[in-house]
């Protein structure tokens, strides 16, 4: 299932963000994160990044990093990766902030903080 959630941007703007609700009661929110995926023989590398997006409508979908593009991943695996992130979505968002040096929530660059994690999101995970 799908909800939204409304986020005050650091900017003074208002958005809404989908976050994947499970059957469980754990929660994803739409962003960036990187899982430890060496024990998967479906993935190449030890971690993997991903980016889950949910539009205003309740469609979700799961896409891997792969160089410098995003390619989607089957249905069957995507949930598999949603319920992944799901496990602990702040460490895996954290994960790809390290990684990164950017907000897995909101994408901005990670300039004037000592998390991986920008300081107004941090609020919202």
């Amino acid at each position: 299932m799908v909800e939204y959630k409304r986020l005050e941007l650091d900017s003074g703007k208002v958005r809404d963000i989908g976050e994947l609700v499970f059957e469980n009661g754990a929660r994803v929110l739409a962003g960036r994160y990187g899982l430890d995926t060496s024990a998967n023989e479906r993935f190449v590398n030890d971690v993997t990044f991903f980016s889950l997006w949910i539009g205003d409508r309740g469609g979700w979908s799961v896409k891997m990093f792969r160089s410098d593009e995003q390619v989607p991943l089957h249905r069957d695996l995507q949930t598999t990766v949603a319920r992944a992130i799901a496990v602990n979505p702040r460490e895996a968002m954290e994960r790809f902030g390290i990684h990164f040096h950017r907000c897995g929530l909101c994408g901005r660059a990670l300039t004037k903080t000592k998390g991986p994690i920008g300081p107004i999101c941090e609020g919202y995970l």
